[in-house]
């Protein structure tokens, strides 16, 4: 794998962390990473492609959606002036046992030469108490997301089990996760969100769990789930009005508001143009 080969790029350096903050929950662990891009000639983007390592140096194997083609467990995120952040899930992880991994941040700039992969400029180790393995569940680990869309869709009156396995279905599709979610327990969960599920707790989850995902992508979702017509917010009635309530009160709590709203919509708009 490109971005793991990192033992046998001699040109690689290792950047220096300035901070780490690390926060877990009962189905992972966040990592979030500072450090000096300018100051160690870092671009104002890369990009961080991030594996764990045993005590052995050997990259842990992971699960679908967190394997590369080698099966190492990867995730990703975008460094934006030296910040970055990821979650990894411990499900995800084949790991042997609770103890102490290092993570391995590495650093991707843009390739001209090599559009898919970049061009590797370096990495930043962290080492990280993980927990003990457990059962990978991917409904779980997307079960903030889950709830916000499921409380949604109890918004706009569905009901039927053809209604939520066509939602299931689009849910798949706009996460590209064909191969690693059964539809038919996607489609049992969007109907029944979790017990006391509110929205505001739900859309802040989506940033612990999903940190690569941006709050206007989590608002762009709900609007193309549910085909929701905001610029015409005042003269919508019913169950579409409630529904363009709800997304406009998650926008709220990500504080979504004024010309950043008004930004979101209109690059919505734009893109749903260009793909009709």
């Amino acid at each position: 794998m490109h971005s793991l080969d990192i033992d046998n790029d001699k040109e690689a350096r290792e950047y220096k962390l300035d901070k780490v903050e690390v926060h877990s929950d009962e189905v992972g662990t966040l990592l979030s990473f500072k450090m000096d891009a300018a100051g160690q000639g870092l671009p104002e983007y890369a990009e961080a492609w991030v594996g764990v390592r045993d005590s052995k140096g050997a990259f842990v194997k992971g699960r679908e959606p967190f394997a590369d083609d080698e099966g190492d467990f990867l995730t990703n995120a975008e460094i934006v002036n030296g910040s970055w952040a990821v979650y990894i899930p411990t499900g995800a992880l084949l790991h042997e046992k609770e103890g102490v991994y290092r993570v391995c941040s590495i650093v991707v700039c843009e390739d001209p030469e090599d559009e898919d992969y970049g061009l590797v400029s370096g990495f930043v180790n962290h080492d990280v108490m993980l927990p003990a393995p457990r059962k990978w569940d991917i409904i779980e680990w997307l079960r903030p997301i889950v709830d916000l869309v499921g409380l949604l869709a109890g918004v706009a009156g569905m009901k039927s089990k053809d209604e939520f396995l066509m939602l299931a279905e689009n849910f798949v599709d706009w996460f590209e996760y064909e191969e690693v979610l059964d539809i038919d327990l996607l489609a049992d969960a969007l109907a029944k969100p979790s017990e006391g599920a509110e929205m505001a707790d739900a859309a802040m989850s989506i940033q612990l769990r999903m940190p690569e995902v941006m709050p206007e992508n989590v608002v762009a979702t709900l609007l193309s789930l549910f085909d929701i017509p905001l610029e015409h917010h005042d003269k919508l009635e019913g169950s579409a009005k409630a529904e363009a309530t709800f997304v406009k009160k998650v926008a709220d709590v990500y504080g979504i508001h004024g010309n950043r709203w008004k930004d979101l919509l209109a690059t919505f708009q734009n893109v749903q143009a260009a793909e009709d």
